[in-house]
């Protein structure tokens, strides 16, 4: 990773695309700096394929509305735009193995459209799995995808 922070990668791509796990904004400006090249990042489960793209303009990740349908819940009802809520999903390509109504776990905030794109569903705020953050010895809250928690000193599992 050494070789990356110091902009020392012999790649030169246009484009950097990254997927699986949240992105941090540290772990965006390392990427992006390390590679001399704009960051899209993908927000997909293995369940619905990929959900969404973030999008350059509005920061906001367009959901792909042609093969999954998004909806965000705040206690088993739809939320609105705004408002927090745990993303469900409906795979719309899989016949043989639908996941219909599929609750991945994740936080998300469901947004108002793109100017770019007036009729596209978009979420913000895309918090990743609603597992609880992790406790320093100090009290402060970590969050759980910054670590691996049995391989730091000090950490309590429980909050």
């Amino acid at each position: 990773m050494q070789e990356l922070r110091s902009g020392g990668s012999p790649l030169r791509p246009r484009l950097v695309f990254t997927t699986s796990e949240r992105l941090d904004e540290e772990t965006r400006t390392a990427l992006a700096a390390a590679f001399a090249a704009p960051i899209r990042d993908l927000y997909g489960a293995t369940e619905a394929g990929c959900i969404g793209w973030r999008c350059p303009r509005c920061d906001a990740y367009h959901v792909n509305s042609d093969t999954v349908l998004v909806e965000v819940l705040r206690k088993g009802a739809p939320s609105r735009p705004g408002d927090p809520g745990e993303v469900v999903v409906t795979n719309l390509f899989s016949r043989t193995m639908p996941f219909v109504r599929y609750a991945l776990g994740d936080l998300a905030v469901l947004g108002f459209p793109c100017p770019d794109a007036p009729g596209c569903v978009t979420l913000h705020s895309l918090q990743g799995r609603s597992f609880g953050p992790r406790v320093g010895v100090d009290g402060s809250a970590l969050s759980p995808y910054r670590f691996m928690p049995d391989e730091i000193e000090g950490i309590a599992a429980e909050a």
